[in-house]
Parts: structure tokens; sequence; C-alpha cells
């Protein structure tokens, strides 16, 4: 509970310090769709702090390390890949807000 607590803690941080570093930027502060631009942007490095951890196998040589047993690493294990899985969807939703506002989604070749 406390590692995961940490986590969070660390992944708000992870957002929030490049989120408001993009805010002061005025391009991000001309209109809603930059200031989605901004947010999906800090989003990617929360994702990737996430990434870095869900792509760690979770065994028996993990737990011992964390002092937790197997089991609740593999809770924590789930939980952080749900909020990859958050994170992932903030990013990509913005990115598709942000590419759509531009008419750049018909150039790409899944879109008919």
């Amino acid at each position: 509970q406390r590692l995961l607590r940490a986590w969070s803690a660390l992944s708000a941080l992870w957002f929030l310090l490049p989120l408001v570093y993009f805010l002061t930027d005025p391009f991000f502060r001309s209109g809603a769709v930059q200031v989605v631009c901004a947010i999906s942007l800090a989003a990617a490095y929360a994702l990737s702090w996430h990434l870095s951890l869900v792509a760690i196998p979770v065994s028996e040589l993990v737990a011992p390390h964390l002092g937790l047993n197997d089991g609740a690493v593999k809770r924590a294990h789930k939980t952080v890949g749900w909020c990859t899985a958050g994170w992932a969807f903030v990013h990509g939703a913005g990115q598709l807000v942000y590419f759509s506002s531009h008419g750049l989604l018909e150039s790409l070749s899944f879109i008919p």
C-alpha cells in the first residue's frame, strides 16, 4: 500500500512538472486545443514512467526486494498496469484531439 502511494505521488510529479513547464509557453496557452496538447504531452512522461515498471517481470525474485509477498507484488503490478492504460488513454486521446483539430487525421493510412 505504501509502495503504491509513493508510486502515485511520483507519477503525479512526473505528470505535473512537465505540464506546468508546457503551460508556461505561450503556444500551449494560445487555445483550448493547445492546452489539450500540453496535457497529452505531459501524460507521455507519466506513461513512460509506468511502462518502465510494467515491463519488469513479476516473479519470486522481485517480491523479497520490495519487502512484499508475491501476491502483493502481483496486485501492485496489475494496478500499475491499469494506471498505464489510463495514461495511454489520456495521451492518445489528447493527440487525436490535436491532430483532428489540424486536419491531420485524414493523412493517416488507417482512417478511410
